[in-house]
């Protein structure tokens, strides 16, 4: 009996070895080795992962390399991908696309060469460790290519491109982009060689480490829009740029940043309005610009108006920061998601009593401005905007009474003005308040030959007040009344 459960325990373990043996034969026969010419249209599939790269890969002209989603593509040694062709590598949000080098060694690091037209790179996630090697990691010298809804993070030593961009019309949208270098700078992102770049973009994209360098002699219309540039040396470095075309660097959220933006030689402007910086502080702002005020053989940088809370943000942005103004302000509101914007001016909560935002506001007195978001009946936190308004007024009129208008003195307080031929006067930017108006007519030094009963007035806003004045003649000695001492005054006053 105990021979016989022996021989089923023997059995049993036999058929688990056999079932260990042909599982684990099952993974070492799906990992497939590549390398060399891919001449004809070539699919990786998940079957097949993951992909082993034991030497260098060309994609050449009229072959497609289709990489679907889930597959691990891994290099073993210092290898490239070229494609002359196409290449379309496409993953899924659940089930992404990675490529590595083996154990991320710098012994192990690789890089990408697309020299063709319309290659894809979509929900990818690739690393690399370049190590002390100065390379671009991935060089783009075709047209109309797209890595999107990626994450790309390189590490190293060296002076690396992460992605190099050398054509026309190619796009980066919806992707992080990390370089993790100690040593020598990374660009991130580079726009480089001096040929001519039309109508690139880079959009949506969390952008860290080293810069996004510009070298180049020519821009038509090259766009950096909506990314976040942080905790770079710095955020935007054009190197060169004999001609800016068009272009602009606009709607990104810029700061953190040892120096945001570094502009090139030249004369012309670059245009970087509409972002956010990171603080509303122009100094501040100015102290991380190098431009045309820091060295006067540098272009101007151009980056009024600018947001006042990070884009893509459902935060109300304003024009005017809550601050103290000298007179009326027209402020206008807006949001980086497109949503309708509702506010309030008398302190009340916008997400119960809101007027909907459709034109410029008038600001011309002291209130708190509060605005929402809307969406979808969905409200974001809630904007105050805090405006003091010292505002200035004005006074005017005409003096009346006798014949000759002109010079005639007319004192509001402590300010003086004097008539014309037609006895018009007037007093601009007085500060709120309450003042005495006068006037009086002097014939020589000291002796006024008549004056108006004073009035006391009110500024109240900026609205320009209307007041006449009547002067009385005969009144010498200014006693507010005509009598006999007036004559007295007269006569002395003319020796009489």
């Amino acid at each position: 009996m105990v021979v016989k459960m022996l021989g089923k325990t023997q059995l049993l373990i036999m058929i688990v070895l056999l079932l260990t043996c042909f599982t684990f034969s099952g993974v070492a026969l799906a990992d497939t080795e590549v390398s060399g010419l891919i001449s004809q249209d070539t699919v990786w599939d998940k079957e097949g992962s993951p992909y082993i790269v034991k030497g260098n890969i060309l994609v050449d002209t009229g072959a497609t390399l289709t990489v679907n989603e889930g597959v691990n593509i891994v290099f073993y040694g210092n290898y490239y991908l070229q494609v002359r062709g196409s290449l379309i590598a496409r993953g899924t949000l659940s089930e992404r696309i990675s490529m590595n080098g083996f154990n991320n060694l710098s012994s192990n690091y690789y890089h990408i060469d697309m020299r063709s037209n319309n290659n894809v790179l979509d929900y990818c996630d690739i690393t690399n460790n370049t190590g002390d090697r100065n390379v671009n990691f991935i060089d783009i010298s075709g047209s109309n290519n797209l890595i999107t809804n990626s994450s790309i993070n390189v590490s190293g030593y060296g002076s690396v491109t992460l992605i190099c961009l050398k054509s026309t019309s190619n796009k980066i949208t919806n992707t992080n982009i990390s370089a993790n270098f100690t040593g020598i700078s990374a660009k991130p992102i580079c726009i480089d060689i001096y040929s001519t770049h039309t109508y690139n973009e880079i959009s949506n994209c969390n952008i860290n480490g080293g810069y996004i360098g510009v070298n180049s002699q020519f821009f038509d219309s090259t766009k950096l829009t909506n990314n976040t540039i942080t905790n770079c040396n710095k955020g935007i470095y054009i190197s060169s740029a004999l001609i800016l075309r068009n272009y602009k660097i606009q709607y990104n959220n810029i700061y953190n940043n040892l120096i945001n933006i570094s502009s090139p030689v030249g004369t012309m402007e670059l245009n970087c309005t509409n972002n956010y910086w990171g603080t509303t502080d122009k100094t501040e702002i100015d102290s991380k610009i190098y431009d045309f005020y820091d060295d006067f053989n540098l272009s101007k940088v151009n980056y009024e108006p600018y947001l006042f809370v990070p884009y893509g943000s459902d935060l109300v942005s304003s024009n005017y920061p809550g601050g103290t103004y000298n007179n009326s302000i027209t402020v206008e509101l807006s949001v980086s998601t497109g949503s309708e914007i509702k506010y309030t001016l008398d302190g009340s909560d916008p997400t119960q009593s809101g007027i909907l935002y459709t034109n410029p506001i008038l600001i011309d007195k002291t209130l708190d401005l509060k605005a929402v978001s809307v969406k979808d009946d969905v409200c974001s936190d809630i904007s105050t905007y805090s405006y003091v308004i010292e505002s200035y007024g004005s006074v005017q009129g005409y003096v009346y009474g006798i014949t000759n208008l002109s010079n005639i003195q007319v004192s509001l307080g402590e300010y003086i003005s004097n008539t014309n031929q037609t006895g018009f006067y007037k007093f601009d930017n007085i500060p709120l308040g309450k003042y005495t108006l006068k006037a009086n007519y002097t014939l020589k030094s000291n002796y006024t030959f008549c004056k108006c009963n004073p009035i006391d007035l009110t500024i109240i806003n900026s609205e320009p007040m209307n007041q006449d004045l009547e002067l009385i003649p005969g009144d010498f000695n200014g006693d507010n009344k005509i009598d006999l001492f007036d004559l007295v005054k007269f006569c002395r006053n003319y020796g009489r």
